[in-house]
């Protein structure tokens, strides 16, 4: 685990093809130093390479179009 710091001194790059993602020391660490990522702007873990979800309203007029039998 990583805690969020902007000023990190670990990064990560992702392998989309081997689904794996790679962290390195951005610059030499002392020993007992915490491991700090930055976690983004918007502190989220949403999957950048996901394909965008439509807009709730459009989920919503979809599963109304659902007819079952």
């Amino acid at each position: 685990m990583f805690n969020h710091k902007h000023e990190q001194n670990v990064v990560w790059e992702r392998d989309t093809k081997r689904l794996i993602i790679t962290y390195r020391a951005a610059r030499d660490i002392q020993a007992g130093e915490e491991l700090c990522i930055s976690y983004g702007s918007h502190l989220t873990f949403k999957d950048a390479d996901a394909p965008d979800l439509p807009p709730p309203e459009t989920e919503i007029e979809q599963l109304n179009q659902i007819q079952i039998d």
